[in-house]
């Protein structure tokens, strides 16, 4: 009996294709790949994310999609490019303006997701009693206050 099936496709092959959709930017394949586990991160031999490819061709919605999938906006190409850059250096103006944004946006939450581990790492050793830890962290409120209030 012989029964034909898809054999799935490696992590290789699913990033692969993603940054072909990226270049033809079809969205719709992108999305399916993604669902599928392709890594919205990988790079080319060029060091270009499918974000760069976006950008690139200045396919907006693709962009898009790849930034809500948790792309790094920030990521360089072997030339030290940014999808930010790329899009600029092609005219795709809109999707510059756009990229620049998510970017400062990504940026604040991290550092968001910074301080609240900090104040999580603080509250842990409050909750255990742990001395040392707790004058670390006491010392490090102190000084965290101290710089707010010169600014």
């Amino acid at each position: 009996m012989n029964i034909f099936f898809n054999k799935p496709k490696t992590q290789e092959q699913l990033n692969e294709e993603l940054i072909g959709a990226a270049q033809y930017g079809e969205t719709e394949k992108a999305k399916e790949l993604i669902l599928k586990g392709a890594d919205v991160n990988t790079k080319d031999n060029a060091g270009q994310t499918a974000l760069h490819e976006a950008s690139w061709k200045g396919y907006t919605e693709i962009a898009k999609l790849f930034i809500t999938h948790g792309a790094d906006i920030n990521a360089k190409t072997s030339g030290g490019r940014t999808a930010e850059d790329v899009a600029r250096r092609f005219g795709n103006k809109n999707l510059a303006e756009l990229l620049k944004c998510a970017s400062e946006r990504q940026k604040a939450l991290k550092e968001t997701e910074e301080q609240l581990a900090h104040q999580k790492r603080i509250h842990d050793a409050l909750r255990r009693n742990d001395p040392l830890t707790m004058a670390e962290g006491e010392f490090l409120d102190m000084l965290e206050s101290e710089i707010i209030d010169k600014k």
